[in-house]
């Protein structure tokens, strides 16, 4: 009886140990996006160069655009996406119908001193990590590039400028009493922040969702003056402090304007 219960054991264990290898051995389901990320992953490798192992300092995020249609985009980790730039895949119904980088075109030799950093920088990178165990030394060159880079778009920018200081002012003004909905007295109390010296500042020209933008700076209120508490105990005034507007630097169109009144150095 008890060699019966033995053998019973061990027939159900062997047979459970062969369902487990059974479904094991089954393909997983994947989702339409895991699927999507797969293709975008192959179609970087074939058409860039990009590995797994070169991967590494590349984060992955995915946009689904319609049913069964994703974008797949790969960006540099913090303090390299600017070198690094973004790989895009386009992938519809299982198949991949567009890859592109955002610096294709762009010359990539020179190593670490490239404005560009494509799969040879990313090999360099990883030489560099292997005999150091450090970033700090890619960091230093990232971070010079990115200062290339923002300075030569910021030229681009001023060169692209039709507007005048002026009429960059008027405008900046002409906003802020808008958006924020000020008052004639308040308007009129307007004082521009701009000094002529600081004209080539980098500062004033910036790009927000690509559009070159130059910069309108305007206070209001004096700051250094002790103001009397108000009934609700606060000094502060309402709508009195810093403003700035961001104008489009060939249309004139306002893109963005913000407001800070400086509380606690915020501004």
């Amino acid at each position: 009886m008890m060699k019966k219960r033995i053998r019973k054991c061990l027939t159900m264990t062997l047979c459970a140990i062969l369902l487990f290898s059974v479904a094991a051995a089954e393909e997983p389901v994947l989702s339409d996006r895991e699927k999507a990320i797969m293709l975008a992953d192959k179609a970087i490798e074939e058409k860039y160069g990009l590995t797994l192992l070169t991967r590494e300092y590349l984060s992955c995020s995915v946009e689904k655009e319609a049913e069964n249609a994703y974008t797949v985009r790969y960006g540099g980790i913090e303090g390299l996406d600017d070198v690094l730039g973004i790989y895009q895949v386009a992938v519809e119904n299982g198949t991949v119908t567009d890859v592109s980088w955002s610096y294709d075109g762009e010359d990539t030799s020179g190593g670490l001193n490239a404005m560009a950093w494509g799969r040879d920088q990313l090999m360099t990178m990883l030489r560099i990590n292997q005999e150091t165990g450090s970033m700090d030394s890619i960091y230093e060159y990232a971070d010079e590039i990115s200062d290339r880079r923002l300075e030569a778009d910021r030229e681009a920018m001023r060169s692209l400028c039709v507007l005048s200081r002026e009429q960059i002012d008027t405008i900046g003004a002409s906003a802020i009493r808008t958006i924020y909905e000020l008052t004639e007295e308040q308007a009129s109390q307007l004082v521009s922040l701009y000094e002529p010296e600081d004209t080539e500042k980098d500062y004033w020209y910036v790009r927000i969702d690509g559009i070159p933008c130059v910069m309108s700076w305007y206070g209001l209120g004096d700051d250094e003056a002790e103001k009397a508490l108000q009934p609700d105990g606060i000094r502060y005034r309402e709508k009195e402090g810093t403003y700035w507007v961001y104008i489009d630097v060939q249309t004139g169109a306002v893109v963005e304007a913000s407001f800070s009144y400086g509380i606690g150095g915020n501004g």
